[in-house]
């Protein structure tokens, strides 16, 4: 049975950190059936990396090119939004990335993060 609550999660959680360049929050895993004690036993294994508190990636996804933009948009939670130049990037739209990174994130949001330039504004509810 624990065998295939693990699995469970795993699955359920893959097809969140494919949309998120193959990046996902312990909140976001823990939603999807993971504990902590199996986030840390398949980092220890090498199923997964972690980036940062909080932040790992599936280890079958290749870091990309921009990966740091996702982390911030992971820490800044999942109501704000990749922004301005930045959003550019990731739409290869300009391969100019600031030394900033934007985000947008919901009126309410205040965190100030090293390196990331927290614009706010209204933002649709994305549900």
């Amino acid at each position: 049975m624990a065998k295939s609550k693990r699995l469970l999660g795993r699955n359920q959680l893959y097809p969140i950190a494919e949309q998120q360049a193959g990046y996902f929050t312990s909140q976001q895993a823990l939603a999807a059936g993971l504990s902590q004690p199996l986030l840390s036993y398949y980092t220890r294994t090498g199923q997964l990396v972690r980036i940062k508190r909080g932040i790992y990636r599936l280890a079958q996804f290749p870091e990309m090119p921009y990966a740091d933009l996702f982390v911030a948009w992971l820490q800044t939670g999942n109501e704000s939004v990749i922004s301005h130049d930045s959003a550019l990037v990731v739409y290869g739209l300009s391969d100019v990335l600031s030394s900033e990174i934007h985000i947008t994130a919901p009126r309410t949001a205040s965190r100030r993060r090293r390196g990331i330039r927290l614009h706010t504004n209204r933002l649709p509810d994305r549900r």
